[in-house]
């Protein structure tokens, strides 16, 4: 009821009978008028503006339905006036959330929007914390979490280097942080939530951004030898360089190669890694000739132009990772529980079966014996001796004997590692040490195993190649 807030009003009269006519509408108008305030009447006529005065906007009026009562509309309040625009170049909002490079004046581009991005994540997880830079790690410094991904998501947006830095909105979503699924992330350890052939895709654009730009490093290889000719060549090339693409003159090609087919690039890295495994210097071992692994006893060192030792494994860690950034494939021998390694992934039953078959038998039969039965823990013991006496005496076993099922699982885990990892770690900690003299932390840990395998042992994922993953994923299997 609008009287009740004070407001003039009118009630509406009373309806008239069925069998009548509808009043005019000109009552309705006066109504109308009256109410906003006592003006115009349809028995007066109004006086009419002449044609040399300024005329008002007609009123709007409008029909009152019976039994209903009419109110003087509130103006509506002004509209508020637009902010001025900031001009080219002036600053505007919250310092700590624009790029570093940004602030040194730089053009503001994708990737300092994406600092941006990673500020409010970090304020929106950290609440208080204040984002200080660490010039060593090269990154905001990122407080404890429980969730180390979120953690290396924060320092892959939060890097002062945008060259580091996540680059597009793609790789963001290809982190290990949305590496997940309806189980959570913990229930899913293949990290299958972005498909292989966009981690693979993501991971060849950002060798092509590393080199792009850059001058090409002249090197020669020789044919005759090319296994330490390559070596020699790596060791003297400065770390920085293995992200410049290479211009390779290949010496004694016609001598050394039966075809008349001029060697390439992809035929470099293919015939290295296919005679390094079978190198008179005993770097690789295997047993059934199908998983290589890095020669436990092998100690084998090169110097460099200024006398400094380095590992033959971090050189071909190093030519490894050059094979990646060049985007071209590999012989698929090498060992899975490499891989791996790379990966800080821990290797499996699976693994030990190419590389030591008689020993992953031996261990599968611990894995079913029946502990119900009264013989089982005897049976136990007997099998116990014949693996320790297949992976040698330099393996020291400090563990209980075998007594239930979560001890047998355990006892094969540990004997995997000690074949796999444990009797070659230094030489797996060089091939490590030279796989990451390229920065891949921003995409490597989305990568399953199998998914590196892919990357490297299908030609038909080399740069330039869109197709073959179907193939890739049956040669990772």
């Amino acid at each position: 009821n609008a009287s009740a807030s004070g407001r003039r009003s009118v009630a509406a009269p009373e309806p008239a009978p069925a069998s009548t006519a509808p009043p005019p509408s000109s009552s309705f108008m006066a109504m109308s008028l009256s109410a906003m305030g006592g003006q115009g009447r349809p028995d007066k006529p109004q006086p009419q503006p002449s044609a040399s005065e300024p005329q008002e906007p007609a009123a709007r009026t409008a029909v009152v339905p019976a039994g209903m009562h009419w109110a003087r509309k509130v103006p509506s309040p002004p509209k508020p006036t637009a902010p001025e625009e900031a001009a080219w170049g002036e600053f505007v909002g919250v310092k700590e959330y624009q790029a570093p490079e940004v602030q040194q004046g730089e053009a503001p581009t994708a990737v300092s929007d994406l600092w941006a991005v990673g500020m409010m994540m970090f304020h929106a997880v950290f609440r208080d914390a204040v984002p200080v830079p660490d010039s060593d790690k090269g990154h905001v410094v990122i407080p404890a979490h429980e969730d180390e991904c979120l953690r290396a998501l924060l320092a892959a947006l939060l890097r002062t280097d945008p060259r580091r830095r996540l680059q597009t909105a793609d790789q963001v979503l290809a982190h290990a942080f949305f590496a997940t699924d309806v189980l959570g992330r913990d229930g899913s350890a293949s990290h299958q939530i972005v498909q292989t052939e966009w981690k693979i895709k993501l991971l060849r654009e950002y060798g092509q951004r590393l080199q792009a730009g850059r001058p090409p490093v002249p090197i020669e290889i020789s044919m005759l030898n090319l296994v330490d000719s390559t070596l020699g060549t790596f060791v003297h090339l400065p770390k920085g360089t293995l992200v410049q693409p290479l211009h390779v003159t290949f010496v004694n090609a016609s001598s050394a190669l039966a075809s008349q087919q001029m060697p390439t690039m992809s035929s470099l890295y293919t015939s290295f890694f296919a005679q390094v495994l079978h190198s008179p210097h005993n770097l690789f071992e295997t047993c059934r000739g199908a998983a290589f692994l890095p020669c436990s006893t092998s100690t084998l060192s090169m110097l460099t132009q200024t006398g400094l030792a380095v590992d033959v494994f971090e050189l071909i860690g190093r030519i490894l990772v050059k094979c990646l950034i060049d985007g071209y494939s590999v012989p698929p021998v090498l060992a899975p529980s490499l891989f791996k390694y790379l990966l800080d992934v821990e290797p499996s039953l699976e693994d030990l079966d190419p590389f030591h078959p008689q020993l992953a038998s031996a261990l599968r039969t611990i894995m079913e014996i029946n502990f119900n039965s009264a013989s089982a823990i005897e049976q136990a013991a007997q099998i116990r001796c014949q693996v320790e006496a297949l992976v040698g005496s330099s393996f020291k076993c400090v563990s209980a004997a075998l007594t239930n099922q979560a001890q047998c699982v355990e006892f094969t885990r540990m004997i995997t590692s000690e074949v796999l990892v444990c009797s070659r770690k230094s030489q797996l900690e060089a091939f490590k040490a030279g796989f990451n003299v390229v920065d891949l932390s921003c995409y490597l840990p989305v990568f399953s195993p199998r998914d590196l395998i892919c990357v490297f042992t299908s030609p038909s994922l080399e740069r330039g190649s869109n197709t073959g993953y179907v193939e890739a994923q049956n040669r990772a299997r």
